[in-house]
């Protein structure tokens, strides 16, 4: 009975690793994996910080349509014209919604806007009679065409905050006398 006989060259080949190449080319397809997740990742964050803008405006909404319901007017809860219930640091700390040293605390109190947890927005209010002009300092660029004056109650709601945290406010904008929401990225 005879061994088959093998090639050592054979052998050799066929027991042996990855080449220079192939190592490279799996390197860069991990890699590109790799990025491609991490965008995915931080695009996903970013709309997560956003969801609390998106929440808060429709709570204000809610809140005003009450108000409107029991008073028979909407509530200007940003008489100074700060943003509550912070006016500085946008997007680099949470606050509690309840910020008693605000000077609008009791407006924001009397208009039970319904919220769930910290903020990293600032949001304003403003409110006016039927015929009377809007005159809120709008930061939203560009400022958009407002009813001059509105033919009914009205209300303008402003957020104001860094979802991505580069440094560069994101605003929004919305009112009572539309359905639309306006927002406004990345602006100086």
């Amino acid at each position: 009975m005879t061994t088959p006989s093998i090639h050592p060259r054979h052998s050799w080949r066929s027991t042996r690793g990855f080449t220079l190449t192939e190592i490279l080319i799996g390197i860069v397809i991990v890699g590109l994996l790799a990025s491609l997740a991490t965008v995915g990742y931080r695009k996903y964050m970013d709309g997560a910080r956003m969801s609390e803008a998106l929440a808060t405006i429709q709570a204000i909404r809610v809140s005003e349509e009450t108000v409107r319901r029991e008073t028979g007017r909407y509530l200007d809860a940003s008489v100074s014209n700060t943003y509550y219930p912070m006016n500085t640091n946008f997007g680099k700390v949470r606050v509690p919604w309840d910020w008693p040293a605000h000077p609008d605390y009791n407006n924001w109190r009397i208009l039970e806007v319904a919220v769930d947890g910290p903020m990293r927005f600032g949001y304003k209010v403003n409110a006016g009679r039927a015929g009377t002009p809007i005159t809120t300092p709008i930061q939203f660029s560009p400022v958009p065409q407002l009813p001059a004056p509105p033919t009914d109650e009205w209300y303008l709601i402003q957020a104001k905050g860094d979802p991505n945290e580069d440094g560069k406010p994101t605003h929004l904008l919305t009112a009572s006398f539309s359905s639309e929401l306006l927002i406004s990225e990345d602006q100086l």
